[in-house]
């Protein structure tokens, strides 16, 4: 739902909420007397390289490792199969049948050619040489 809708419209937003219980913070303080403190607290920030470390190899990603299992649970679509010669490899996956002829120039390989290659100029039209 977009946020100006009626619903949303309701409550305002959280960012808008800051100033309000800052200066109510500020209110409060003042009626109770409490004082704060004018001058300028510096404060010091510390970083543990080790501790840092140690983070990173908990949080970090796994990699996947390869699970034979997962050709076999999805009907072999992935896995490589040979072709009789002069006839279509098909390959089925339980939904759908994949076909691929046999003299495909990619041997089951994927295709290394740059996406960046398939972007056409923009100027290269018939009319691009009449500026």
């Amino acid at each position: 739902m977009p946020s100006s809708s009626a619903r949303c419209a309701q409550f305002p937003r959280a960012q808008d909420k800051v100033h309000f219980y800052i200066k109510l913070r500020e209110l409060r303080d003042q009626l109770k007397g409490i004082r704060k403190a004018t001058e300028i607290e510096e404060v010091n920030y510390t970083f543990d390289l080790q501790l840092a470390k140690e983070d990173a190899k908990r949080l970090a990603i796994k990699e996947e490792q390869y699970d034979p299992g997962y050709e076999d649970a999805y009907g072999g679509a992935y896995v490589e199969r040979g072709a009789e010669e002069g006839q279509a490899n098909s390959q089925t996956n339980g939904h759908c049948t994949l076909t691929s002829t046999a003299n495909s120039g990619n041997h089951g390989q994927w295709m290394t050619q740059s996406f960046a290659d398939e972007i056409p100029n923009i100027g290269s039209g018939p009319n691009a040489s009449s500026a």
